[in-house]
């Protein structure tokens, strides 16, 4: 039975917090400089982007908004 409780998509949250075309940059591991393209969302990631890189037109790679920075 569903109660009354309002629940608010992850999709909606990221999206407002990480607009599409915000500069973005890796924390750690292999830098990845690029623009949000996207969005997404799986049961292990919520709140996911998909970036386009600046260095390589047309490469993109998925990423846990956890994992990036704005710049």
């Amino acid at each position: 039975m569903l109660d009354d409780t309002i629940i608010v998509h992850p999709i909606n949250e990221t999206q407002r917090n990480w607009p599409l075309g915000t500069d973005v940059e890796t924390k750690g591991g292999p830098r990845w400089v690029g623009k949000i393209v996207g969005y997404f969302s799986t049961h292990f990631t919520l709140h996911g982007v998909v970036v386009e890189s600046s260095a390589h037109s047309g490469a993109v790679q998925t990423f846990a908004v956890r994992d990036l920075e704005k710049i």
